[in-house]
């Protein structure tokens, strides 16, 4: 009876203090207020342009006669742009034509024209396709004072390759207009910094036109990017081949074998903030670089100037360095920044004899993105004091500006024969390197080997990939080797377990140092 009364009591002053609570503060109405909700919508807009002719493209040149000739642009735009009509004419006057009306001609361009084409929007805010000719009544004509002698070359044959070619080029007008007129300029001065936005893409079949090319991008104000696709396989000897000015060149090698000998200068150059880029989109063809000069590069990415990025990209296309002592691909950067980047289906071949051989090396104020594609070092000899190396970190700048390798996928192959074969070296000269490597291959073998070869201050982090090191019987082979193990200057070594595989009874995960912490 007392247990029950004391749970009745218990259950009572529960009740009670629930009460207190709901009439005290059950609900509490603090001072608030809230605003309507404002929503921002974006729209989309679009430049499409298209060319189509109805006409042909096969004529034949009758003096005194017409042809019809009908190039139109298409242009769908949902706001105000500018469209460019260019013609390119090799009838050197056979073919005589007019420009129809309209059409400005943009000052300072040989036959290239434009226009401002406001849109035309429909009921529900689509863009309605507007076309425009660029021939003056659809026709080209023929003189009649044309003569056998005008339908000849200088040997005495019918002319070949009379051609007269038509392009288009549609880009918004803002901000090109408006940044002109506040500056106190034109329409026309507009469109000319409109127009040069324009990717070009140019073929060539000679080594002096690939350099022509090269060049004169360089001294345009163009700021689109340059392709330039090879017709054909070309050969140099002692020409430098430079992008500069922060203009952007893709060297295409479709197909062909771009071959470089040089032994006074580098085998390309991009410097300046200027970007280039190496592809192949054809079958067979590489870019092949001999020099029995040691400081020459096979590619050099060279940036002094600040807040500007000199960059490399290797995008599916194999390079071949025949040298015998460095010739990298070597990118440097005292101010600024300089940076190469691998991609799939790029390889990089080097081989050398006796010497030391790297390749690709990474200088002060520079970084390596490397996450696809292969390195093939393989250095043949006896020279036990040479080094066959993958990738080098090289800084000499007292410790300012770091060199960094990014490693997240690819394949590291070197092969020492009788000299020292190392996958990744790091912290030379001043030392001031960082390797991050979260996946990928290293493969190192030979005889004497290490995947890391560490001098001074260098940290590697290691959170992926594989390490793989072979060396022959009775010689030494490791994962890690300190060039100055009692240096406690020496980087870190943080590397995940299971990522190291030695393979030989003669290789160590490193050779004593404490600096290499493995990681689970």
């Amino acid at each position: 009876m007392e247990n029950r009364r004391k749970k009745m009591m218990t259950t009572a002053i529960a009740g009670a203090m629930a009460a207190t609570i709901a009439v005290g503060g059950g609900t509490f109405a603090y001072l608030q207020g809230q605003t309507n909700t404002v929503e921002n919508q974006f729209n989309p807009n679009e430049v499409v342009v298209d060319i189509e002719e109805t006409t042909g493209n096969q004529y034949s040149i009758v003096p005194g006669e017409s042809d019809p000739k009908d190039p139109t642009l298409k242009i769908t735009n949902t706001l105000p742009s500018f469209l460019f009509a260019t013609i390119v004419d090799n009838t050197d006057g056979l073919v005589q034509y007019e420009v129809a009306d309209g059409w400005k001609a943009l000052e300072g361009y040989d036959k290239v024209y434009y226009r401002i084409v406001d849109p035309v929007l429909d009921a529900q805010g689509n863009a309605t396709e507007q076309t425009f000719g660029v021939l003056k009544d659809n026709k080209v004509d023929y003189s009649a004072a044309l003569t056998n002698a005008d339908m000849v070359d200088a040997q005495g044959h019918l002319r070949d390759s009379v051609t007269l070619s038509f392009k288009g080029f549609g880009i918004q007008m803002e901000p090109f207009y408006t940044n002109a007129i506040n500056a106190g300029k034109t329409e026309m001065d507009a469109a000319k910094s409109a127009y040069v936005q324009e990717p070009i893409t140019v073929s060539v079949s000679s080594s002096g036109d690939l350099k022509q090319m090269i060049d004169d991008n360089n001294q345009s104000d163009r700021a689109a990017p340059l392709t330039i696709e090879l017709n054909d396989d070309l050969s140099y000897t002692e020409e430098e081949l430079t992008v500069e000015k922060g203009k952007e060149v893709i060297i295409d090698l479709n197909g062909h074998d771009l071959n470089v000998q040089n032994d006074s200068n580098d085998g390309l150059i991009v410097t300046g903030g200027g970007t280039l880029t190496l592809t192949n989109s054809g079958d067979g063809g590489s870019y092949n670089f001999t020099s029995s000069n040691p400081n020459c590069d096979t590619i050099f990415v060279y940036n002094a100037e600040d807040d500007q990025t000199t960059t490399l990209n290797f995008d599916s296309v194999e390079v071949n360095v025949y040298a015998d002592q460095q010739n990298s691909v070597h990118a440097y950067a005292p101010k600024g920044d300089a940076v190469i980047n691998i991609t799939d289906g790029t390889v990089i071949n080097v081989t050398g004899q006796e010497k030391q051989v790297a390749g690709v090396v990474v200088g002060t104020g520079s970084t390596v993105n490397m996450d696809g594609g292969i390195i093939n070092v393989n250095v043949v000899g006896t020279d036990a004091n040479a080094d066959a190396v993958g990738i080098l970190l090289f800084d000499d700048n007292k410790n300012t500006k770091r060199a960094v390798l990014n490693l997240s996928g690819g394949t590291i192959n070197v092969i020492g024969g009788g000299t020292f074969a190392q996958g990744i070296q790091a912290g030379y000269d001043y030392g001031n390197d960082t390797v991050n490597m979260t996946g990928g291959i290293i493969n190192v073998s030979g005889k004497d080997a290490a995947a890391f070869g560490i001098a001074k201050k260098a940290d590697i982090n290691i959170t992926g990939g594989s390490i793989n090191v072979g060396v022959d019987d009775g010689y030494e082979g490791y994962a890690f080797i300190f060039q100055y193990p009692s240096n406690t200057n020496d980087g870190i070594v943080n590397v995940k377990d299971g990522v190291v595989n030695l393979q030989g009874t003669n290789n160590v995960l490193t050779n004593g140092s404490k600096r290499v912490n493995v990681i689970s």
